[in-house]
Formats: C-alpha cells, structure tokens, sequence
C-alpha cells in the first residue's frame, strides 16, 4: 500500500474490490503499515465477502506474503470470502502440510508416536491430528465422559504432548 493510498504490488486478488470505501478507520490503515510486515504467510480461516479478513488478505499480498484460505460451504456466507480467495488464487488449507509447504518448510509435519499411551490419550491425540482443535471437538471426537477427558487432556498438557493455544483450543507439541 503507497502511502498515497494507492496499491502497489498486487497480486490475482485484485478483483475482490477489498477497498472499496474511499475512507478507512486509521486501526485499519496501521495495521496494513504492520500486521502483515510481522508475519510469514496469512491464514484465513473464514470471511464473509466484505470482511476484515479479506482486508488483511489484500495487505498481505501487497507485502508479498502467502495468503491461504480454508474452503467452505458455499452455502454460508462466512466461507463466501474465503472461497472467492481461493478463485482468485490464494493457496488452499485442507491439512496442515499446506502450511509448511507455503513457508517452503517441506516435511515438517511429523506424525506423533502414540508407544505407551493408554486408549483415552490415544483417541485425544488421533483428534489433533486430524485436525480437531476446540475443547468440544476433541471432547466429541474422543468420546471420552467430560471428566475423564479433562483429567486425559490435563495429563497429555502436563506431559508436553500437546499444549493450550488459549480461548479452549489446543494443538500437538
């Protein structure tokens, strides 16, 4: 972004119209001078099509940064901005290897040993792979009762096999 105003650098998401308003909040505007600069590639997980998200997007690609999108239904209008990112260019998210991949971090996903685990470890860990990673996501897939699932994840945490990212969500170590 020139400090005219004007883009500079765009990339295949130019058709989105991601600025379409003459006059942007300032927030804004600062975050397009830093937000993007911090980070190695953008990840959005949902937008609708006249999001913020889709204003990061925009920022990131000015910046030359990698933007991945994850698909979504094409009947939610949370997913509308993410899918027309994908049709515009952006890298599609559907494992997490796409994400090392767009880093060029190429085999960087290892799967877990589960070798002396018992069964409710097990069912927890398997969740996170496939890429469950809210508190109820995991509680459903496991299967576990609430309280055996929270003493298994409290142990699998304490052991540093997997950790909290915060806000109920969790991801492998």
């Amino acid at each position: 972004m020139g400090h005219d105003g004007t883009r500079t650098g765009l990339g295949p998401v130019a058709e989105l119209d991601w600025r379409d308003q003459r006059s942007v909040d300032a927030r804004v505007d600062a975050f397009a001078d830093t937000g993007p600069v911090l980070v190695d590639a953008v990840v959005i997980p949902e937008a609708a099509i006249k999001s913020g998200s889709l204003h990061t997007a925009g920022f990131a690609l000015d910046l030359g940064k990698p933007v991945l999108a994850v698909p979504g239904s094409i009947y939610s209008e949370t997913s509308a901005g993410t899918n027309q990112l994908l049709k515009t260019g952006a890298t599609p998210l559907t494992r997490v290897q796409d994400i090392f991949d767009a880093l060029g971090l190429k085999g960087a996903v290892k799967q877990q040993s589960f070798e002396g685990m018992n069964p409710q470890e097990i069912a927890i860990l398997e969740a996170l792979q496939r890429g469950a990673n809210q508190g109820v996501q995991l509680l459903e897939a496991s299967r576990l009762k609430t309280q055996e699932f929270a003493q298994t994840l409290t142990m699998l945490e304490v052991t540093g096999r997997i950790r909290s990212l915060g806000g109920d969500q969790w991801s492998l170590s």
